[in-house]
């Protein structure tokens, strides 16, 4: 077998097994599509995020959050309705059903920086937003 030869074989292998994949992969796509159909996987419709004025977040903190609120370190009430905010649109849930007791501000526990970015990469790989 010459090289002319080997090339061609090499260049046929190349093409039917690029084929095979592709085809085995537009299958599963439609397996998924089609289990996805049958099993009842509907998604909420997203909602539109509306701005939240100063007053409207004061209102919504004063209505959330418990008055006896104790803190460890001093937080206005703005960065509390930030705060209380940013965990509503992570969640996805309406701030009346939420329940904050405290904020508190977390530290470092590892020393070495990528103990910390390998343990923070797992945290947020388990976590779930719908």
């Amino acid at each position: 077998m010459g090289v002319k030869e080997a090339l061609l074989l090499s260049g046929q292998t190349t093409l039917i097994g690029l084929t095979v994949v592709f085809l085995a992969l537009v299958g599963l796509m439609f397996v998924i599509i089609i289990l996805n159909k049958t099993l009842g996987g509907q998604r909420k419709p997203k909602q539109e995020a509306q701005p939240v004025t100063e007053k409207a977040a004061t209102k919504q903190l004063s209505v959330a959050a418990p008055v006896d609120l104790v803190s460890p370190i001093d937080i206005d009430a703005k960065t509390v309705a930030v705060i209380m905010a940013a965990v509503e649109a992570a969640s996805g849930r309406e701030i009346s059903t939420l329940r904050f007791t405290a904020i508190r501000r977390t530290r470092q526990t590892a020393k070495n920086p990528w103990a910390y970015a390998g343990a923070e990469g797992i945290i947020n790989s388990r976590q779930t937003f719908n």
